[in-house]
């Protein structure tokens, strides 16, 4: 029973409070239990842990579409990509320091504590309870006036200057003085949970920043690099061109060449060198601060004018748009896009990079410093190209090592992936395969800081797609060599991928190419730290094996904590029909195959039979939902062989 939607004054709350909390604070009080009750009436100690979902105690996962420190010509659609366990109710857009104002109790975003914010805490009193009820009664009927807000969205849509699902608003820039830096930032709100505000400097803390802009309405000046051009005698203008692009960059001692914009002719062309002289190299838009980005764009068809090489290491913040970067020998694609440090940072787009060889070392890209932005580009025949920021709309294809990396990404959509891990070459048909690498498609580890507290947070990896078994692990990672107990991974969506590790297999059950192992050995799922929460997996399409990392304690890490909290596994099924839901082990049926009981006991596992979804795991403490005809087997030789899967969906 609900307050009329016209009962919004003269109305003593009290009234209708009293003849309710009771009823729901008794339900409330089943998620304080610290055990576990089973189908058949059997209780299971659970050491004093609560297994329960709080949904209401974890943030919002959002993250832009759009690079740093980007100039803004006209109007341009700026948004993010946002989730949370139970979705998302609004975003809102404003001016680094103009904060938009939440009332304590308007539960509703409405902007206003009334009738609708008690009938929600009444009706969620699974999810609230208390210290929420006092909020709204404390705050009833204040009103707030959030002026500061330049923009709201109340709904995803495609943004279609991004061709992403965002919640976005329109930004005019026409509004602002040319090339005053402006901070966009984002509230966030989850439907249940707590708003998450994307504020503050990228260079501090790039996980929860805001989107720095470039307003620039004005005309921009253009320099032309040709192979033919001239660094003596031309001028770069298109008629004009210099002969190289670092004297386009230096040739007038600038105080700084951030906006530099160099267009390339035809020609094979070379990155410049970081230059000696220091006050050049002064001169130079560093990837740690907040200028502009130097941009180097394909003038002519693209295959006309690659990137050959380079003629030393450049540590720059460099937009690479519609090139292609093709090294013609070994010695030529090591570091060709190197820089090593945070003085590099580069924006990738609609760009093809493919390289000589692949194996370890000899990657383009240095593992540490350089933060990326790929957008539209290809990446072909590399060993680990791994340090993207964002990842939108790329293609990988031979990539020997880990394509995404954790502890760098924080957006990746809409991507596919081909021929990963050790998958035939076909332009190198003699390669031998490098050994003792990983070849996971996302992998979460340490690294080699076993000491420090890591902190892996707000992460999307959503809408990709990878059909393909030649790697090792697909979603992968443990902190199993950290022992620091403030390392974290939380505040993490997986939202629409096609991940299938046993999609192609044949009755020999080998993995094709250069790895002989069997094909079952890999796992498509393996995944989770000692301290995990705050995730959701939700409308995946998963085909292969796969278990939560836990252990004999009923998943208690360490320190007598849960490895998992309030961790949402939500319609997740094998096969694009969605037929037969895919739950991993310890938690999935006994249909699905055996497991080993010191990691979870036969009779805490989902029954059919007697259980129903929504339900949370005992043992993990993972919450399930969706429908289901039946579930997936976690038994290679249930689906050998599938050639036929991708003809089928």
């Amino acid at each position: 029973m609900n307050f009329p939607s016209d009962a919004k004054s003269n109305l003593d709350p009290s009234i209708y409070i009293r003849r309710n909390i009771m009823l729901r604070a008794m339900t409330g009080l089943a998620l304080l239990c610290p055990v576990s009750f089973l189908g058949n009436g059997e209780i299971v100690e659970r050491m004093n842990i609560p297994m329960s979902y709080a949904p209401e105690n974890e943030t919002a996962m959002a993250y832009w579409t759009r690079p740093q420190y980007l100039d803004v010509r006209g109007r341009m659609k700026i948004g993010v990509a946002a989730y949370a366990l139970e979705g998302i109710e609004k975003v809102e857009f404003y001016l680094e320091g103009d904060v938009p104002v939440q009332l304590d109790g308007d539960f509703t975003l409405d902007g206003r504590v009334d009738i609708d914010d008690l009938n929600y805490i009444l009706e969620n009193w699974n999810t609230t309870g208390p210290r929420q009820l006092c909020q709204v009664l404390g705050n009833w009927g204040l009103v707030v006036d959030n002026s500061t807000v330049i923009g709201t969205a109340t709904e995803e849509l495609v943004n279609d200057e991004t061709g992403e699902l965002e919640y976005f608003f329109e930004f005019d820039s026409n509004q602002y003085e040319d090339l005053s830096r402006l901070r966009i930032c984002a509230k966030v709100y989850p439907t249940v949970g707590i708003p998450l505000c994307l504020e503050g400097d990228f260079q501090d803390n790039k996980n929860v920043c805001g989107l720095d802009v470039y307003p620039f309405n004005s005309e921009e000046e253009i320099l032309y690099v040709s192979g033919s051009g001239s660094d003596e005698s031309g001028d770069g203008s298109i008629g004009n061109p210099f002969a190289t692009i670092g004297h386009a960059l230096w040739f007038d001692a600038p105080e700084t060449n951030a906006g530099k914009h160099v267009k390339l002719l035809e020609g094979e062309h070379y990155l410049p060198a970081t230059p000696s002289d220091r006050a050049l190299r002064n001169t130079n838009s560093s990837g740690r601060d907040v200028l502009r980005w130097v941009t180097i764009e394909s003038g002519v068809d693209p295959e006309l004018c690659p990137i050959v090489g380079s003629e030393g290491s450049w540590q720059c913040k460099v937009h690479f748009k519609n090139v292609r970067v093709t090294p013609q020998t070994e010695e030529d694609q090591e570091d060709l896009l190197g820089g090593g440090s945070t003085r590099s940072m580069y924006w990738f787009e609609d760009c093809h990079i493919e390289g000589i060889v692949r194996n370890a070392g000899s990657d383009m890209t240095v593992r540490s410093g350089s933060r990326i932005w790929s957008i539209g580009t290809t990446w072909r025949r590399q060993f680990q190209p791994a340090m993207r920021i964002v990842d939108i709309q790329s293609t990988y294809d031979l990539i020997s090592g880990d394509v995404c990396l954790a502890n760098w990404i924080n957006l990746m959509s809409n991507c596919t992936i081909t021929n990963r891990g050790r998958a035939f070459d076909p332009d190198n048909p003699d390669e031998t395969a490098s050994e003792g690498v990983h070849t996971d498609l996302f992998q979460l580890h340490p690294g080699g800081e076993y000491e420090d507290a890591l902190d892996y947070n707000n992460i999307i990896i959503r809408y990709n797609t990878c059909w393909d078994h030649s790697g090792g692990q697909m979603f992968f990672g443990s902190f199993g060599r950290n022992e620091n107990p403030d390392t974290i991974v939380q505040n993490m969506a997986v939202v629409g991928n096609n991940f299938g590790q046993w999609v192609g297999i044949t009755e020999d059950m080998t993995i094709g190419g250069l790895l002989s192992d069997d094909v079952g050995r890999a796992r498509l799922f393996a995944f989770g730290s000692q301290n995990t929460k705050n995730m959701l997996f939700q409308d995946n399409i998963l085909f292969g094996k796969g278990n939560w990392f836990g252990g004999p304690s009923y998943y208690v890490n360490d320190w007598g904590n849960p490895y998992y909290v309030n961790i949402k596994w939500s319609r997740n099924y094998r096969t694009p029909d969605k037929t037969e839901m895919w739950m991993p082990m310890p938690d999935a049926p006994l249909s699905a195959g055996s497991f080993n009981t010191d990691y979870g006991a036969i009779e805490d596992r989902f029954n059919p039979e007697t259980d129903t979804m929504p339900w949370t795991s005992p043992t993990t403490g993972v919450h399930y939902d969706g429908d289901f005809d039946g579930f997936a087997s976690h038994d290679i030789g249930d689906y050998i062989p599938n050639e036929d899967f991708l003809e089928n969906f």
